[in-house]
């Protein structure tokens, strides 16, 4: 770069390569600033990416524990519905049983009646 500058140099004045120069300085001052910005871009990148893996992994652990919470309610469900077809089987038996002892009662009435017993 120097040989060019002096090859410039000698062949334009030096005002306008003093300019020259000042320009390129410029220049390099930017490119300085433009690596500093995308270094602090990168670094937000970076710092982004690991939040969004921090949040993800707090939404799958969420998402495993209701997954865990449906699986108990289902099991609850399930429970419930044992107990409902239970209680059904017991009343069931129940009216059957109330019907058998009104079915007895009323032959037993309608014989005493016949028979004269009451």
């Amino acid at each position: 770069m120097n040989a060019a500058r002096k090859r410039i140099e000698s062949e334009v004045d030096v005002a306008n390569a003093e300019a020259t120069d000042a320009k390129i300085d410029g220049l390099n001052v930017r490119v300085d600033d433009v690596k500093e910005d995308v270094r602090g871009l990168r670094g937000d990148v970076k710092s982004l990416g690991d939040k969004l893996d921090r949040y993800y992994g707090e939404m799958h652990a969420g998402f495993a524990a209701l997954r865990e919470s449906i699986v108990g309610v289902q099991a609850s469900v399930a429970g419930l519905q044992a107990s409902v077809a239970e209680l059904r089987a017991t009343v069931r038996t129940a009216f059957r049983a109330v019907g058998a002892i009104a079915a007895l009662a009323t032959i037993f009435f309608g014989a005493g009646k016949a028979l004269h017993w009451f």
